[in-house]
């Protein structure tokens, strides 16, 4: 989506259960084809966790209230998401 200043708004990707934030056949496919369809957007895809390997134990065993609280902080901290965003959640 494009504003009146011509700005797009970022997108939020957060994986389901077995994925990670940034496999290329699959989050990391799906961060590509929305920067592709939409030049210059800022896409972030949701690590919970230290690293991918962690990201995607996280979403097995991490309690769901811990990973909202990751979440919230992720976002809340990433300076290019405090003028709204689009989020996208995958199950």
């Amino acid at each position: 989506q494009v504003d009146r200043t011509g700005e797009t708004t970022a997108v939020v990707l957060w994986h389901g259960f077995g994925d990670t934030c940034c496999l290329p056949f699959s989050m990391g496919a799906v961060k590509k084809q929305i920067e592709t369809q939409v030049p210059g957007a800022y896409v972030h895809s949701l690590m919970i966790g230290e690293d991918e390997g962690s990201d995607q134990k996280n979403g097995f065993f991490m309690p769901i209230a811990e990973q909202l609280e990751m979440a919230c902080k992720l976002v809340t901290e990433d300076p290019k998401l405090a003028a709204g965003f689009h989020a996208m959640g995958f199950s």
